[in-house]
């Protein structure tokens, strides 16, 4: 898990489920945490610090130097990102343009991020993130498999992507009110982006 630590993130969430994990499995995958401590994160902090039933499984990193994050990216069965909001999502696509499956949050912005190519859950939906997350730790994961397969095709969204659909925005505008002028031709040339 890739971002500060803060309440939106739900750090929280996935300590419980790893708490869950490591009081009921044989064996319980490694969880890393990767980002500084933010905001509005007590609970989390409590749990990182003093629950006893966690420590072994999950470990928490800062200040690492881009290839080192990339290279625990890589190594990764999943990135995970079970937040309640978020502005974009930036761990989320270098993750997949990574060939790192993503289990995240099914909030819009996650899907418009991922393009449709991770594997979405509700936020609260704990027993659901526990079974997921045990299904692609295991061995010979064929759920996992089916994830890398969707990436194959994954292209991150790009300028060019997000100024077409500005412009179509821009043409709805104008086709529903007519007496706005159109402009004889797109607002910027794009050729060199």
């Amino acid at each position: 898990m890739v971002g500060t630590i803060e309440g939106r993130k739900n750090h929280l969430g996935l300590l419980q489920v790893w708490r869950d994990i490591a009081m009921g499995e044989k064996l319980t995958p490694k969880l890393i945490i990767i980002g500084k401590r933010g905001w509005n994160n007590a609970s989390v902090v409590d749990m990182l610090e003093l629950c006893d039933t966690i420590k072994p499984h999950v470990l928490e990193l800062n200040d690492l130097a881009d290839d080192q994050l990339f290279g625990i990216v890589r190594s990764a069965s999943a990135m995970l990102f079970p937040s309640f909001s978020e502005g974009w999502g930036m761990p989320l696509v270098e993750a997949l343009s990574l060939g790192v499956p993503v289990i995240c949050s099914d909030i819009p912005v996650f899907r418009e991020a991922s393009r449709g190519v991770a594997e979405y859950i509700h936020p609260l939906d704990l027993q659901k993130w526990r079974t997921t997350i045990l299904e692609y730790a295991a061995p010979e994961s064929a759920r996992r498999a089916a994830a890398v397969a969707r990436i194959a095709d994954y292209h991150p969204p790009s300028w060019q992507d997000m100024f077409d659909q500005f412009d179509a925005v821009l043409e709805k505008i104008g086709d529903s009110c007519p007496q706005i002028e159109k402009p004889e031709s797109k607002l910027h040339n794009r050729s060199s982006t």
